[in-house]
């Protein structure tokens, strides 16, 4: 199935890792002209090596902390000039700090919504204008199953990522008009380097093993075990497409069943 991506300028940001250097890797293979972010940089160094040798293309990189504003306008300019305006842009971040409403610091607080809200913010003001002019362009966050269903042990992942789904509905009924479409990836538990950092401190609190404890989360899921990195991917570039032109303002859990609720 040809996607229409050869030669579309994406930017993925947190990309050195996990569901970011997976959706990398697709666009990659599309043909897509690819610009990748993280705030590690023997990371990111890791990460555009392995794209490389796993595509046979090399995907442009920056090192850019998505809690600071000043890295990530320089990010997408930078972007910019190596690989022309932005037309697709996925948003991704590490997951924000761990803990129950009364467990985390104001400080924790402020790092959780400058990281998962405020980032987004920034990177669409500074990527729509152009997409705007052009009369094209996908902007698809990556967020989390806790946005529609909270999780009480990741209450600053539950608040901001649900304030991000309003957030994305605004900018898809404003953007729509220049042929922009704004859409929601909610992953569920997905086997990356933050389920692995989840596991293990929820093991440490219940004196359980981390792989004890992802086969209880396994459990509750219809599919019966955890997504890979590329599933939740595939539905990044599929968003992102033209076969899904005319899906936008859509939050699409990618989840195995896991979430009950129905809206």
């Amino acid at each position: 199935m040809d996607l229409n991506l050869k030669d579309k300028t994406v930017l993925v940001a947190a990309a050195s890792s996990g569901i970011g250097r997976a959706a990398a890797e697709l666009f990659l293979v599309e043909g897509a002209r690819v610009s990748i972010s993280s705030h590690n940089p023997e990371k990111l160094a890791q990460a555009v090596e392995t794209l490389h040798q796993k595509t046979g293309r090399r995907p442009v990189s920056f090192e850019c902390d998505l809690t600071k504003e000043n890295e990530i306008e320089k990010w997408v300019k930078e972007s910019e000039k190596t690989c022309g305006p932005a037309q697709i842009l996925v948003t991704n971040t590490g997951g924000p700090p761990v803990g129950s409403w009364d467990g985390l610091s104001p400080e924790d607080w402020q790092q959780a919504h400058d990281l998962v809200l405020r980032s987004v913010m920034k990177l669409t003001r500074l990527v729509a204008p152009p997409m705007q002019k052009s009369n094209w362009g996908r902007i698809i966050l990556i967020s989390s199953v806790a946005a529609k269903e909270s999780i009480p042990s990741l209450a600053s992942s539950s608040t901001y990522r649900a304030g991000l789904l309003g957030y994305a509905k605004v900018l898809s009924i404003d953007l729509g008009k220049y042929n922009i479409t704004v859409n929601t990836v909610l992953p569920g538990y997905t086997l990356t380097d933050r389920q692995k950092e989840l596991a293990e401190k929820t093991a440490a609190q219940t004196g359980n093993t981390p792989e004890e404890i992802i086969k209880s989360w396994e459990a509750g899921i219809p599919l019966g075990r955890t997504a890979r990195p590329e599933e939740i991917a595939a539905a990044v570039v599929f968003l992102a497409s033209e076969k899904a032109s005319y899906i936008t303002g859509a939050a699409l859990p990618v989840d195995g069943g896991r979430i009950s609720t129905i809206v």
